[in-house]
């Protein structure tokens, strides 16, 4: 399955954002306490939805800012 985010315009830096998303570690303390089993792999992370199914998101290709 794909999915496939909107476009959106925000006020940070590309800089910031970059450096933000660019990293799934970073990303734990915003979801935390909604998901479970977290854990990253180089350029994936996978994790559980309670209730849902676990999923594994991995990045395809980074360009930085």
């Amino acid at each position: 399955m794909n999915v496939d985010s909107k476009t959106v315009l925000c006020q940070a830096s590309d800089e910031k954002v970059y450096n933000l998303l660019s990293d799934f570690n970073n990303l734990y303390p915003l979801v935390g306490g909604k998901v479970q089993n977290w854990s990253v792999n180089g350029n994936s992370c996978s994790f559980g939805v309670a209730g849902f199914m676990q999923m594994t998101i991995s990045y395809i290709d980074k360009q930085p800012y």
